[in-house]
């Protein structure tokens, strides 16, 4: 019988310990995690479900896409606690840089129309569709480790002859440049620059 309670007690004593850990894995909608007050506004309202001003684990894992379109959102740091992420959304706002290196479930990412410079995608394995277009500044765009891409959209200048000014294909360190995965295809709002095989 002692053994029994004793068992009964270790049971309930590890169930809590759990409990607790899973409580420590949320994380707070504050401006610490979330600096820009109009990203934080959209986190809280789309993402936390039960409107208690934290993403709990739960939520984290259910949040599988963040559409912050036209939103005046000028910083998405962040956007790395939402990890089980395949889906993200960021046209229209002031962007200037972007890290989803921690989004390792990314399926698809647009972030067309802000004011990008860099983009740190690092390893996206499940990328297949990336457009960054109309983000004249972003002049550089690792996508080697983005084996999946099957279509990727950016727009280019306008030179003084006219023609667009693109990423080159391969890579040379005084240029811009893109390396592009055997299959994927590239394109210039819908001209087709590039073909993958």
């Amino acid at each position: 019988m002692k053994r029994i309670i004793a068992l009964v007690l270790a049971m309930l004593l590890a169930l809590s310990a759990l409990g607790a850990l899973a409580a420590s894995k949320s994380v707070k909608i504050d401006k610490k995690n979330f600096p820009d007050r109009n990203f934080r506004e959209q986190i809280s309202l789309n993402c936390d479900f039960n409107g208690d001003g934290k993403l709990s684990a739960s939520e984290i894992k259910k949040n599988g896409d963040v559409n912050v379109t036209d939103c005046n959102i000028g910083d998405v740091t962040g956007i790395q606690l939402l990890t089980n992420l395949k889906y993200i959304i960021v046209n229209g706002n002031r962007i200037k840089t972007l890290d989803v290196s921690h989004n390792t479930k990314l399926q698809m990412f647009v972030c067309c129309y802000n004011r990008l410079k860099k983009i740190n995608l690092g390893r996206q394995k499940y990328l297949h569709y990336l457009d960054c277009s109309a983000n004249i500044n972003l002049k550089k765009l690792d996508i080697g480790k983005c084996p999946k891409l099957l279509k990727l959209f950016r727009e280019g200048k306008k030179s003084a002859k006219g023609d667009y000014v693109l990423w080159k294909i391969g890579s040379d360190r005084n240029k811009n440049y893109l390396k592009i995965p055997k299959t994927c295809n590239l394109y210039d709002g819908s001209k087709l620059l590039y073909k993958g095989r």
